[in-house]
């Protein structure tokens, strides 16, 4: 109950409790999503509609902006500080002292990706807007 507008309001999920992808991802609240990296069902932080709210520090610091279809605002990754810890998430990539995200994570959606000539779209796990890798060597552009 919120007594300030005197109205019931839907109780928030406890995403975490999740531990089964689909049953996260179908979860009827739509206020949970599931993190590839720590393999489980988080609540969604990130919602906002307009570029200014995702990136003002403000309302959420961990949001960021990308391009292509909903949700153009997602959740900022490779905040980690070792290249170990970085290059372990295929969205991030380290520069010699930092982790950054790629320059494909920001592509949201797989046309956008597919757009991108130094983009893959992984459809495996998570379906995430990768960088291609070098076949001809079979490494990892990132390291």
């Amino acid at each position: 109950w919120d007594p300030a507008t005197d109205t019931c309001n839907p109780k928030t999920p406890d995403c975490t409790q999740t531990t089964d992808e689909q049953k996260c991802l179908a979860d009827p609240s739509g206020l949970c999503d599931w993190d590839c990296v720590s393999d489980s069902c988080v609540n969604k932080v990130c919602m906002f509609t307009d570029q200014a709210s995702c990136e003002s520090a403000q309302n959420d610091p961990a949001c960021a902006w990308g391009d292509g279809a909903n949700p153009l605002c997602h959740k900022k990754r490779c905040t980690v500080t070792t290249q170990a810890d970085c290059l372990a998430d295929t969205a991030c990539n380290w520069d010699g002292s930092a982790c950054a995200e790629t320059k494909c994570y920001k592509h949201a959606d797989e046309v956008t990706c597919n757009l991108d000539t130094d983009c893959d779209w992984d459809s495996t796990g998570c379906g995430l807007c990768v960088e291609k890798y070098c076949f001809d060597t079979h490494k990892d552009k990132r390291s």
